[in-house]
């Protein structure tokens, strides 16, 4: 939805449900097993590992929704600030450890490398940008502007755990 306030100021608005299929390398079902013999021909079960795929992983879902100001001054300029909101219920966290995995079923524990599903977070932001060119310099500098803008995003409920300091962690990937 998009309201034109005046000529030059629009308020936009929009909500959204995204859902994205995990990557094909994360849902092959395939693994890659380490067997860590000792000198003596005796394994050793605290060096074994495994990386593999995951093809029961739940793809990215969302629901989310997004308003943003924008006014436009001239023809060259444009400033905006918007807020968003994400609720996610699934995401996927790439190269995770599991430890203590029956990989074969057969008794032996094996710490696996995989990518497994986040159970949900909520997040939500502020962002806000300004551009424009210069216009009012002479040749061949008339095409030179400047662009910046800033967000500020935080994430709740994410659900992971820090193994160190038992602390909540962030959504991941979110600077």
């Amino acid at each position: 939805v998009a309201l034109e306030i005046t000529p030059n100021l629009l308020l936009r608005a929009d909500w959204s449900m995204v859902i994205a299929r995990p990557r094909f390398t994360d849902l092959a079902p395939n693994s890659n097993c380490l067997y860590d013999l000792t000198p003596t021909g005796i394994s050793d079960d605290t060096l074994d590992g495994c990386t593999a795929g995951n093809p029961y992983l739940q793809p990215y879902r969302a629901k989310q929704w997004n308003v943003n100001l924008g006014w436009y001054p001239n023809r060259d300029t444009a400033l905006s600030i918007g807020y968003y909101q994400k609720d996610i219920s699934s995401f996927i966290l790439s190269r995770t450890l599991v430890r203590g995995v029956d990989f074969f079923g057969d008794g032996r524990s094996f710490d696996v490398t995989m990518p497994i599903n986040g159970t949900g977070a909520k997040q939500s932001g502020i962002e806000v940008s300004a551009q424009t060119a210069f216009t009012f310099l002479p040749a061949p500098f008339d095409g030179f502007g400047l662009i910046g803008n800033y967000t500020y995003s935080k994430s709740s409920n994410v659900g992971l755990v820090d193994q160190l300091t038992g602390g909540n962690l962030p959504y991941p990937f979110l600077s």
